[in-house]
C-alpha cells in the first residue's frame, strides 16, 4: 500500500498542460504516495510521489483547456491547498527556435530551461501591450525571474553539464525508452526553411522538399540542453516567420509555449520544455488516433480475418476527417489496396455507392435496374481474386437502417484481403458492429481548435488571443462549429473573433443561430446539411424514435444544470414497469451515452450534459412547441424530488441545489404559478442554512411576489412567505425593515388565523426576537 503523506509535507509543485505529460511526471517519482482527500475549493486533481528528497505535488490542466489564464487557476489552487510548496516547475513539450546563424541548433528532443538573459527574467509574455497601427505589440511590464534558490540550483546544472556529470539524460534516456515517450528519431527530424508553406494535410509528404534546410548529423542521439529566455502567451504560434519575427523582437527566444506566462508572478517557477515541434505550420507530432487507426485498418494487418474498426464520437467532433486522412495514408502506402467510401444515411446513398464500387469493379450486370446491386458487390469483394480493399462506411447511426429494416449491415462484405471501418455517433451501433473496443474521438486541444479557427482568416480578425481562447470554450472545441465560426468569418470580413464572441454571449437564441447557419464544406456530403445544429437534430430524431425514455431524459436534463446531473434526479417512466424500470433507465441512459449527448462520470449515476447539446435541444424542444409542457414538468418533478432543507440532509439538497436554480433561470415558461412557488421557497430555504442571506431575500421576496398573485395576500402560504423575508432581512442585520415585515405577519396572521394560532404565536415570538436584536 502507498505512504500517506499530510499536505503540509509536498514542498515542490509540478504542473503539466497534458495528461501525457503528467503521465511521464509520474514515471520520474521514485516513490509514489497515496492519494489525499480534495479541498473544497480546489478542482485540481494530482499526484503524489517524492524524487530524491523532494516530496511532489504534480497536477496537469484540465482536458482541452490550455493557456496562461488555466495555468494560473491550476497553481493558484495548488499553493493554496500546499502551503508549504517552496517553488514550482512547469514541465512539458512544446515548440522550439533554431536559429542556425547564432549557433542555436535546437532540435526535436532537446530540453530548454528557462533563465535569465539580457533584459528579460527567463519568460516573456509576448502577447501582453499595446498593438500599433503596424499590427505590432508594444510590450509593457516584465515577468518576475525565478527565486534564487532555483537560479542556483540552474548554475550548478549547467556546470555539471559542461563537465559531463548531470543525470539529466540519464533519466531521459529511462524514460525514452518506454513506447509512450519515445523520441521519434533523427530521421523524423526536418526543419523546413522559414517561409517554406506547409501543403497537404496532417503530413509534410507534400510539402516542397528543396526547402528543407540542412543540418549536419550529431554525433549522438542524446538530447541537448539549453538555457535561455523562452516566450509564453494565449496565443499558439504556428508559422515560421511570425516565430522569427517575434524573437528578433525580443531579442532572441529559445522556445514558444502557452502556461509560463500565467505563474511566474505568482510563485517561484522554473519551466522545462522538450521540444516536439518547430513553432512552424509543419507537422512533426503523429497524430494519436490516426497511429492506430493506420496499425488496425490496412488490410494485411490482420492475414487471419476481415478487419472491423470502428470510429465514435460526438456528431461534428471531426469523425470523416479522421477517416479522409486515414484513407489518403492507406493509398499512400498500399498502393495495391482499394478504397471505397459508402455513406449510411439512407439506403439510396449506400446503394449509389454500391453501384459505383461495382463499375469500379467491373461487375457484370451492375447496370441492370432489377440488379441486387448490395448482394453482387459483397459477393465480389469476398472472392479471393480480388486486391485487397479498405471499406469505410461514413454516417453509420441509423440502427433501424443498419439492423433492423433494411439490414444494411448484412451487405458488408468480410474477406480475409478486406478491412472496414465504420463511422458513427452511436456507440451502440459500432458494440454491435465490432467485437473490437471502438476508437473514441474526443474533443480538440487548445492548438488543434485555434490553428482549425484561423484557417482563412485575416490577421487583423485573429489578433484578440483572449477571445480566441474564450470562443473556442464557449464552442466547447467541437471542430465543426469551429469550422462553421471560422466559414462565417472568412465570408464576413468585418466580424473579428471578439465580434463573433459577442454574437454567442449576446443571447442563447443567437448562438443557436449561429450553429443554425448553413456553411461550404469540402469534408462533407454536397447534398446535406452542415450546420451543428442539424447534425444533432438529425441524432434527437433517432433517439426520440427507438427510446422514448431516452428523449425523455434528454428533453428534462437540457433545463438542468450541466455538469454533475444525479440519476435520482431523472423522471420515472409514464407506464410503469415494475422490474424492468432499472433496466430500461439504463438502456435509455446508455443511449446518450452512446451518441455522446451526456458524460458519465466518475461514478455511475451521476452526468454532464454537453452544453451545446443543452442549448441545441432547449430550441428543439421550442420549435416544436413543446417548450412550456417540458419546463412545467421539470419544474414538477424538481419539486418533488427536493427534499425539505436540513442539516441531516444537507448532502442530497446541494447536490440538487445547482439544477433547480438552472431550471430557475426558465421559470418564465412554467405555466403553473404554484410550482414555481415550491421550487423558489426550496432554493430560498437551501440558501439560508448556506448562509447565502442575499440570494435567501431574492428567492424568498419571488416567492412571496408570485404567492400575493397566485393565492393572494391573506392565504397562510403567503404569511409564510412575509415571515421567510423577514427572517433573512434579520439575519442580514436589516432590524428595521425585519420588523416592519414582522408586524405586517403577526396582523395578518392575527386577523386570517386568530389570535392564538400556532402560527400567530410563532410570529408573535419573532418580533420579540427581532425587537431584542
Amino acid at each position: 500500500m502507498a505512504n500517506f503523506v499530510p499536505a503540509r509535507d509536498f514542498t515542490v509543485g509540478w504542473i503539466c498542460a497534458l495528461p501525457i505529460e503528467l503521465a511521464a511526471a509520474s514515471e520520474m517519482m521514485d516513490e509514489e504516495f497515496a492519494d489525499l482527500p480534495s479541498q473544497p475549493a480546489d478542482s485540481n486533481l494530482y499526484f503524489f510521489g517524492r524524487i530524491g528528497v523532494h516530496n511532489v505535488v504534480a497536477a496537469c490542466l484540465p482536458a482541452g483547456q490550455m493557456g496562461t489564464n488555466q495555468a494560473a487557476t491550476v497553481a493558484s489552487q495548488m499553493k493554496t491547498s500546499f502551503p508549504s510548496l517552496r517553488f514550482g516547475v512547469l514541465v512539458g513539450i512544446g515548440g522550439g527556435v533554431p536559429n542556425l546563424e547564432d549557433d542555436i541548433d535546437i532540435r526535436l528532443g532537446d530540453v530548454v530551461i528557462s533563465q535569465p538573459a539580457g533584459q528579460h527574467g527567463g519568460v516573456i509574455q509576448y502577447d501582453f501591450g499595446k498593438t500599433g497601427a503596424d499590427g505590432r505589440i508594444a510590450r509593457t511590464g516584465s515577468l518576475n525571474a525565478p527565486h534564487t534558490i532555483l537560479l542556483n540550483a540552474l548554475a550548478k546544472l549547467r556546470a555539471n553539464d559542461l563537465r559531463r556529470k548531470t543525470q539529466v539524460l540519464k533519466h531521459l534516456s529511462q524514460i525514452s525508452s518506454q513506447p509512450e515517450f519515445a523520441s521519434l528519431g533523427p530521421e523524423k527530424d526536418t526543419l523546413y526553411d522559414t517561409s517554406s508553406p506547409h501543403i497537404g494535410r496532417a503530413t509534410c509528404a507534400k510539402c516542397h522538399p528543396e526547402d528543407v534546410v540542412d543540418r549536419d548529423a550529431r554525433a549522438t542521439t542524446k538530447p541537448v540542453l539549453f538555457f535561455g529566455n523562452i516566450a509564453s502567451g494565449n496565443q499558439v504560434i504556428k508559422d515560421g516567420q511570425t516565430r522569427d519575427r517575434y524573437s528578433h523582437e525580443l531579442g532572441g527566444i529559445l522556445y514558444f509555449e502557452i502556461e509560463a506566462a500565467g505563474l511566474m508572478n505568482n510563485f517561484p517557477y522554473i519551466v522545462i520544455r522538450s521540444i516536439c515541434d518547430y513553432a512552424d505550420a509543419h507537422k512533426n507530432k503523429q497524430d494519436a488516433i490516426l497511429t492506430r487507426l493506420l496499425e488496425r485498418i490496412p488490410p494485411s494487418a490482420n492475414n487471419d480475418a476481415c478487419q472491423r474498426t470502428a470510429i465514435v464520437g460526438l456528431g461534428g467532433i471531426g469523425k470523416t476527417q479522421v477517416a479522409i486522412e486515414a484513407a489518403y495514408r492507406v493509398r499512400d502506402a498500399h498502393p495495391d489496396c482499394s478504397v471505397f467510401w459508402v455513406p449510411a444515411m439512407n439506403t439510396v446513398m449506400f446503394e449509389n455507392a454500391y453501384r459505383d464500387i461495382g463499375r469500379s469493379l467491373n461487375i457484370q450486370d451492375i447496370e441492370d435496374d432489377q440488379a441486387d446491386v448490395k448482394g453482387l458487390v459483397k459477393a465480389t469483394l469476398e472472392r479471393n481474386k480480388v486486391n485487397s480493399w479498405l471499406l469505410i462506411v461514413d454516417n453509420a447511426d441509423d440502427t433501424e437502417l443498419l439492423f433492423t429494416r433494411t439490414k444494411l449491415i448484412s451487405y458488408l462484405p468480410s474477406s480475409r484481403k478486406g478491412s472496414i471501418l465504420l463511422i458513427t455517433r452511436n456507440n451502440q451501433v459500432a458494440a454491435r458492429f465490432s467485437r473490437s473496443p471502438p476508437m473514441p474521438l474526443l474533443e480538440m486541444d487548445n492548438i488543434e481548435a485555434t490553428n482549425l479557427l484561423r484557417k482563412g482568416l485575416d490577421e487583423s480578425q485573429f489578433s484578440d488571443s483572449q477571445s480566441t481562447t474564450q470562443l473556442l470554450e464557449y464552442l466547447a472545441y467541437l471542430p465543426l462549429a469551429i469550422r462553421q465560426a471560422s466559414a462565417y468569418m472568412s465570408s464576413n470580413k468585418n466580424v473579428t473573433v471578439s465580434k463573433y464572441l459577442g454574437y454567442c454571449k449576446a443571447s442563447n437564441d443567437k448562438l443557436v443561430k449561429l450553429l443554425s447557419k448553413d456553411f461550404d464544406d469540402q469534408d462533407r456530403y454536397e447534398d446535406i446539411r452542415n450546420p451543428v445544429a442539424t447534425t444533432w437534430l438529425i441524432s434527437f430524431d433517432y433517439i426520440a424514435r427507438d427510446n422514448t425514455l431516452a428523449a425523455k431524459y434528454l428533453s428534462y436534463m437540457c433545463y438542468l444544470a450541466e455538469k454533475d446531473i444525479l440519476r435520482a434526479l431523472l423522471p420515472p417512466e409514464e407506464v410503469k414497469m415494475e422490474t424492468d424500470d432499472e433496466m430500461n433507465a439504463d438502456e435509455a441512459i446508455g443511449m446518450l451515452i452512446a451518441y455522446a449527448f451526456i458524460l458519465q462520470r466518475d461514478t455511475a449515476d451521476r452526468f454532464d450534459i454537453h452544453r451545446l447539446v443543452r442549448l441545441v435541444m432547449r430550441n428543439w424542444l421550442r420549435e416544436q412547441g413543446r417548450e412550456e409542457q417540458q419546463v412545467t414538468e421539470t419544474i414538477y418533478w424538481l419539486c418533488e424530488r427536493f427534499p425539505w432543507p436540513k442539516h441531516d440532509n444537507r448532502e442530497v439538497w446541494v447536490a440538487y441545489l445547482p439544477h433547480a436554480q438552472a431550471a430557475l433561470q426558465v421559470q418564465n415558461w412554467c405555466t403553473d404559478d404554484e410550482l414555481l412557488c415550491d421550487l423558489l421557497y426550496s432554493i430560498g430555504r437551501s440558501n439560508d442554512l448556506l448562509g447565502k442571506y442575499a440570494e435567501a431575500e431574492q428567492m424568498h421576496r419571488q416567492t412571496l411576489e408570485l404567492r400575493e398573485k397566485v393565492l393572494g395576500p391573506e392565504n397562510p402560504d403567503t404569511l409564510g412567505s412575509i415571515n421567510n423575508v423577514a427572517l433573512v432581512l434579520e439575519s442580514q442585520g436589516k432590524y428595521a425593515e425585519a420588523e416592519q415585515m414582522h408586524r405586517q405577519t403577526l396582523e395578518l396572521s392575527e386577523k386570517v388565523l386568530g389570535p392564538s394560532h400556532p402560527s400567530t404565536l410563532i410570529t408573535r415570538r419573532n418580533l420579540q426576537a427581532c425587537l431584542d436584536a
